[in-house]
């Protein structure tokens, strides 16, 4: 399980102007680490903190959604 490389990953959030952190995990080292065996995942996570994730393709008002509650 690998998420591609990160020219690829940086040309797609330009492209779609997201303005978001994201951790490409290329190598599957993050993912192996935590004993995730799905995909997509993504996981909001602040100050250090898990504070939501999905494992399943979510809308961009959904991803909104999550990373605004995460701030609250």
């Amino acid at each position: 399980m690998q998420s591609g490389d990160n020219d690829t990953l940086k040309a797609y959030m330009t492209a779609e102007k997201y303005q978001f952190t994201v951790i490409n995990d290329d190598d599957n080292r993050i993912a192996q680490s935590l004993g995730i065996h799905v995909t997509p995942l993504i996981m909001v996570i602040d100050q250090g903190e898990l504070v939501n994730y999905t494992t399943s393709y979510v809308s961009l008002f959904g991803l909104w959604w999550r990373i605004t509650w995460a701030s609250w």
